[in-house]
């Protein structure tokens, strides 16, 4: 069952990937224009690196040297992503409208290493706002399922629930599990 709304169809960038790939695995990144200007600014493309006598395999290099300008070295498959996103993002025709971005989970947490909470780009908090996008995409069915179990036990007095005083009435990834 598909449950993409007809907002993210028409402003979803063209995925090239394989058909028999795993749903779960892909998550949708909703991105304005500055949000896509960033990241296809700090992504340099990874190419083949002649290989030399020491080296056990394929070396990898980017074609501009990774600085704190270009921080990340990218698969072409994820570069033609952006490059989509951006021509969509700074159509004018487009009136603004966010491009979605289909990443694999990994793509993600590579994107995750330059989201900086401090970049601002046009007075847009773009790193903060990829970072909420990414962990949101990444862990936030998780973390909201945990809220609301944690919410939920909580209007339950702890003696209705019979715990002892070693064990903890929240429980999950984000609260302290000490005993």
């Amino acid at each position: 069952m598909n449950n993409e709304t007809e907002h993210e169809r028409e402003n979803n960038v063209p995925s090239h990937e394989s058909d028999d790939e795993d749903e779960l695995d892909v998550q949708p990144l909703h991105l304005t224009r500055n949000e896509v200007l960033f990241i296809d600014d700090m992504l340099s493309m990874m190419i083949a690196s002649t290989k030399d006598d020491r080296s056990n395999g394929d070396q990898f290099t980017t074609i501009i040297p990774l600085t704190t300008r270009v921080g990340f070295p990218a698969p072409f498959r994820v570069i033609e992503k952006f490059m989509y996103a951006v021509l969509f993002t700074t159509d004018p025709d487009n009136n603004g409208r966010e491009a979605v971005v289909h990443l694999e989970r990994s793509d993600l947490q590579m994107l995750r290493e330059i989201a900086s909470s401090n970049i601002k780009r046009d007075g847009e908090a773009v790193g903060y706002n990829l970072k909420r996008k990414i962990y949101g995409a990444l862990y936030g069915e998780p973390y909201h399922r945990d809220k609301i179990a944690d919410q939920l036990l909580s209007q339950i007095p702890e003696a209705d629930l019979k715990l002892s005083e070693q064990e903890p009435l929240q429980s999950g990834p984000f609260k302290s599990e000490e005993k």
